[in-house]
């Protein structure tokens, strides 16, 4: 007799084979749309940090104050968040950077003052900052057994 054979379908068994499949598809939602979320908020995130930099530094850019640069790249670039972060000058050219540059969750803005481009901002983000956490001690959770319900069988260490 073949394994699949001995397994034969009653009525006893179709709560529990239910019970199972919509469980396991509730679980699957959970973890895929879970995804979704965390690259909305990187998205996010990214699009807004790049933007806001790029606005209050174009004047830096424009000067090319390298220091002030490095020391506002290092700062964000501590952020858990943050995995690097770069700016370019209007001519493309590097003028400050920390941190890693070699993600492939990189977002830019551009630097103006007045309507003028003065260089080019690029934050790379680290994605297991942005993981969603998934309620796994609600899925896994089942009920007690009856022998739960007893009074422990281990000895008391007193």
């Amino acid at each position: 007799m073949q394994w699949w054979q001995r397994f034969r379908p009653n009525r006893a068994a179709l709560p529990a084979a239910v019970l199972a499949t919509a469980l396991t598809a509730l679980s699957l939602l959970l973890i895929w749309s879970g995804q979704g979320r965390m690259q909305q908020e990187m998205d996010r995130f990214g699009i807004k940090l790049a933007g806001s930099l790029a606005h209050s530094n174009a004047g830096e850019l424009l000067d090319a104050r390298r220091i002030n640069l490095a020391v506002i790249a290092n700062r964000v670039a501590a952020e858990p968040e943050v995995a690097g972060i770069s700016f370019f000058n209007s001519a493309n050219e590097l003028v400050a950077m920390s941190g890693s540059q070699q993600r492939a969750y990189r977002y830019s803005a551009a630097a103006t003052l007045n309507n003028t481009l003065t260089g080019y901002v690029y934050i790379v983000l680290e994605p297991r900052a942005f993981a969603v956490e998934m309620p796994w001690p609600c899925l896994l959770y089942t009920s007690p057994s009856p022998l739960d319900r007893k009074k422990s069988r281990i000895p008391d260490s007193e």
